[in-house]
């Protein structure tokens, strides 16, 4: 009891570094948490081919220094997009595999989820809207399903609004993706520019459930 309390006054008083107080493991779990609250939504894509080659690509891009273990999650869903929960989860919606241009756009993508998990910025943003004490108490405790803002937000489909990144963070994201394309010699495109779109169009999509499987 004097180690939790501990823990969370020290968490508190360090919030711009709460990080340090949360376990790989701790975060892998509370981001399994997120993306099966995400995939509950949708119905998961019977392409197992497509499956493979995405986390065939995805170990491609990911640093070989990593502690991270990914897995991608592929769902059938319009939205051209990817989004990375904390801890390596990447769930990727079929759109993205429809509208991209070509693979050097899907990697680009891939490249700039992974930079969120590697930078931690998943983490750092559940600790932001959950709240140091909040999180530091559900990893403690082992279970996720008392931060109520995971919950609030999935009812509302709003993945955009649960990992609303900074700019400084989509900066280092963007940083990342160039580093990591021109190392695997993958043509360099303009992620942020289609990141950004897609997310415009994310709001619109949450207003209109036709194809949303909320089992």
């Amino acid at each position: 009891m004097v180690f939790f309390i501990l823990m969370v006054v020290a968490s508190t008083i360090l919030a711009p570094r709460a990080t340090l107080f949360v376990s790989i493991e701790q975060e892998t779990a509370a981001g399994i948490h997120v993306s099966n609250h995400i995939r509950r939504w949708y119905k998961a894509s019977t392409d197992t081919r497509a499956q493979a080659a995405l986390q065939e690509m995805v170990e491609r891009l990911v640093p070989t220094h990593s502690r991270y273990r990914y897995q991608i999650h592929l769902l059938d869903a319009p939205t051209p997009s990817a989004f990375a929960a904390p801890g390596g989860q990447i769930i990727v919606f079929t759109g993205l595999l429809d509208q991209a241009e070509g693979p050097e756009v899907v990697a680009g993508v891939l490249a700039h989820e992974i930079a969120h998990v590697e930078n931690r910025h998943g983490v750092k943003v559940l600790l932001r809207s959950a709240g140091v004490p909040r999180f530091t108490s559900a990893a403690i405790r082992g279970g996720f399903e008392s931060l109520g803002v995971i919950e609030s937000l999935s009812e509302m489909r709003s993945v955009h609004l649960l990992f609303a990144y900074s700019a400084k963070m989509e900066t280092e994201a963007e940083t990342f993706t160039i580093e990591t394309l021109q190392k695997q010699q993958i043509p360099v495109v303009d992620v942020s520019s289609f990141l950004h779109e897609t997310n415009r169009m994310q709001p619109e999509l949450s207003k209109n459930p036709d194809g949303w499987d909320a089992r």
